[in-house]
């Protein structure tokens, strides 16, 4: 399998001056409303503009994980280069598809590179050695290590950290192969050779096999699992040992305390769970394995003869002709979701089982589980409905979130062609759109971004905001520094120059 050298082209999405087309008559920075709240006070800090003969490609635009700063591809004549916070950091040939990337905490930028037909990965700035193709960068957890695959003629290898592993005919490259572990110690991946297949974990090469799957590590990194076959037989190899072989194996989990592994498996055209040594009842089809957060219960979803049931630490649940994701309280001590009997669903939860509506959403709930959160339809109409009390109708909704505290709800709602955001079951004023909805950290505050006469401003407890733009930078958040102090990065209503905006909410 060979790597695409793939990489971001001059098209049709590389703009000087994306907003001319939004505000012509608009000059300079954020622009002033005459509405100025008293409630919160603004401060616009412009962080970078777009000025002499660099074209930059917006679709790759990335904000860090705390808003702080962005990255992005740009061209100038025939040479590319990656703005991190403005600054080139080289001239190349090309710049990777799907790149740059951010580490997890922020603060390190990666993206691949190609220069005199060789491609290379550039970390912190640092250009490492060439290649004739390289994958996407992945980041550690921890954002303390990286990797890419590299290939060289027709072998593949990874690179871990500047440092490069055994050549193979290729290495499956999905969405957790190659990855590291959760505490960021140690990496897994799937490598053929010779047409046979091997996981190899810290650079050590395990049994091969007909077929291997991305291995997944337990929740505190001391285990790992993954599924291989042999002879026309499926087996769960768990920290090198593998377990009886079955017909098929299917979807598979750690409990979140990592002492437990389920998996599904079939024999003899039934499925089950199976646990170490034990296999649970068989049913035609058995999936979605959850434990819950203590790790004390497991649940599963079973079909026999058309009939769908939630299995629960054993116990076949009510039967209904479709089932939805469960979900378990934080504490463990409930459950709910969403399942059809006819043409009609129900939130079902340990306690009892709701009224019948057109559909249900995925159920959610709060911090100390007293209060769950679920979407409906009902005659056309979107509520939700929150420990039983069902909102007005909505064309459009969005899931609800909580409060820290858990003990306020805020969601998105379109009414016609606006939207509002509902805090507390309250409506707010009515906007072109709204986005972003959070809560300060002390759960006192509700800000978000609101959109009015073609611009937006920002809106604190759904008072407006002084200053007008053109939008938030993909990506960015409202990012809380303290309880009454947040940030966020916007984009100028007039040119293309983007701003830090930091706001102070008075009298908290």
């Amino acid at each position: 399998m060979r790597l695409k050298s793939n990489y971001q082209k001059n098209s049709a999405f590389f703009i000087t001056s994306f907003f001319i087309a939004i505000a012509l008559w608009l000059t300079g920075s954020p622009v002033q409303a005459n509405n100025e709240s008293s409630f919160f006070t603004e401060k616009e800090s412009s962080i970078w503009k777009l000025e002499g003969e660099w074209n930059v490609f917006l679709p790759s635009l990335k904000v860090n994980s705390d808003s702080s700063g962005f990255s992005m591809v740009a061209k100038k004549e025939s040479k590319f280069a990656v703005l991190v916070d403005g600054k080139v950091q080289d001239l190349f040939d090309a710049i990777g598809k799907g790149t740059p990337v951010y580490s997890p905490d922020g603060k390190r930028v990666a993206f691949s590179a190609r220069k005199n037909a060789k491609w290379h990965m550039v970390v912190d700035g640092k250009t490492g050695p060439g290649f004739d193709a390289v994958s996407a960068p992945k980041f550690s957890p921890d954002s303390s290590r990286f990797l890419y695959i590299a290939q060289d003629d027709k072998h593949q290898k990874l690179v871990v950290d500047n440092t490069s592993g055994h050549s193979y005919g290729g290495i499956i490259n999905k969405l957790t192969s190659p990855g590291f572990s959760p505490d960021s110690k140690h990496v897994a991946y799937v490598a053929y050779r010779d047409k046979k297949f091997r996981q190899v974990i810290d650079g050590k090469e395990h049994n091969t096999y007909s077929a291997v799957n991305p291995a997944v590590f337990s929740p505190d990194s001391s285990q790992i699992a993954y599924t291989v076959k042999r002879n026309d037989l499926f087996f769960m190899v768990k920290n090198g040992v593998a377990g009886k072989g079955y017909e098929k194996l299917g979807m598979f989990s750690f409990s979140p305390d990592s002492k437990r592994l389920c998996y599904a498996a079939q024999k003899d055209e039934k499925w089950f769970m199976v646990e170490g040594e034990n296999t649970g009842q068989p049913y035609d089809r058995v999936a979605m394995p959850i434990f819950s957060p203590d790790s004390s219960t497991l649940a599963y979803l079973s079909i026999n003869e058309k009939k769908w049931s939630m299995i629960i630490n054993g116990n076949a649940g009510p039967c209904f002709d479709e089932i939805a994701l469960l979900n378990f309280s934080p504490d463990s001590n409930q459950y709910i979701y969403s399942a059809r009997k006819g043409d009609k669903w129900h939130m079902v939860s340990e306690a009892c089982i709701s009224s019948p509506y057109e559909k249900v959403g995925l159920s959610s709930f709060n911090k100390d589980a007293s209060k769950t959160a679920s979407m409906i339809l009902e005659n056309g109409k979107i509520h939700i409905v929150v420990n039983g009390v069902k909102s007005p109708g909505y064309d459009e909704a969005r899931p609800v979130i909580f409060s820290p505290d858990g003990k306020r709800t805020l969601f998105m709602a379109k009414k016609g062609h606006q939207w509002t955001v509902v805090v507390d079951g309250k409506e707010g004023p009515l906007y072109d759109g709204v986005a972003t909805p959070v809560f300060s950290p002390d759960s006192s505050h509700v800000t978000y971004l609101a959109k009015k006469d073609r611009l937006w401003l920002i809106s604190v407890d759904h008072n407006e905001g002084r200053l007008r733009f053109a939008g938030g930078l993909k990506g960015a958040g409202l990012i809380f520094d303290e309880p009454d102090r947040f940030h966020t990065l916007v984009l100028s209503p007039s040119s293309f120059e983007f701003y830090r905006l930091d706001v102070d909410i008075q009298g908290s």
